[in-house]
């Protein structure tokens, strides 16, 4: 028996397969070259944004917010690309504010055509708790009412330090209290909105929380704290049976 030697397939083209024309030649790259990639040039706003400026915390910033973008994650990013890029550094500057790093910056801080800045409520209680200066307990929260009250740490005085009483040793003060209830959210419209029928205890903390801030710490933010909730209600949020405790030392 004798062995067929074997048949090796043509690398010509046959029949139909004609050699490609001169045109599609010059179009293949040389083995082992890079093909260009088909993202169209950025634009001269979209460099601007994106130029490294010499300030370094910006452009940390800037990077972050490219970053986010591309993620695809967050979805409340609109418009162009420059213009996704641009919110998410507004978010992130907003965040670093009060102390907030990026991811808590791009979930928990939202920013209105009308440029207002709201905050998600556990950012602000973030806030307040980590300030050396103010607290807060809450009361009583239930499905109908909820009662905050703030406490601001007493000035150090020279006898603290001869008694070596450190400033995070000093006590704190009450200096008012904040009450949403729900007779408030429907005196504002608000009770028959899905979020406050849905999670009324989540609601009246959140507005009795950042109504106290305005109130009582109002330094910790550098500007007017406001939750979501309120910067896209109809009217502009109001700070409702806001109760004034009786502060020590004032006999009035």
């Amino acid at each position: 028996m004798t062995n067929e030697p074997s048949v090796q397939p043509s690398l010509e083209p046959t029949g139909s397969d004609s050699a490609p024309s001169e045109e599609a030649q010059k179009s293949e790259p040389e083995p082992g070259t890079e093909v260009a990639t088909t993202t169209p040039e950025p634009q001269k706003d979209e460099l601007a944004l994106l130029s490294v400026s010499g300030d370094t915390e910006l452009d940390d910033i800037k990077r972050y917010a490219v970053i986010m973008y591309h993620a695809g994650f967050f979805g409340d990013l609109k418009g162009t690309q420059t213009q996704q890029v641009a919110q998410a550094i507004v978010k992130i500057i907003a965040g670093r504010e009060i102390g907030l790093g990026p991811i808590a910056s791009m979930q928990g801080v939202y920013v209105t055509k009308e440029g207002r800045v709201a905050y998600m409520s556990n950012l602000v209680a973030q806030a307040i708790k980590r300030s050396s200066r103010y607290d807060y307990r809450v009361r009583q929260i239930d499905d109908e009412r909820c009662i905050i009250d703030f406490r601001e740490r007493a000035r150090a005085l020279p006898e603290h330090r001869l008694r070596g009483i450190s400033d995070d040793e000093i006590p704190y003060e009450s200096i008012g209290t904040s009450e949403f209830s729900m007779e408030d959210a429907e005196r504002a419209g608000l009770a028959r909105k899905d979020n406050w029928a849905k999670y009324p205890r989540a609601m009246l903390f959140a507005r009795a929380l950042t109504a106290g801030v305005r109130w009582y710490c109002p330094d910790l933010f550098d500007g007017p704290v406001y939750t979501r909730d309120e910067v896209e209600a109809e009217t502009p949020p109001e700070i409702i049976d806001v109760e004034l405790m009786k502060v020590k030392g004032d006999d009035a």
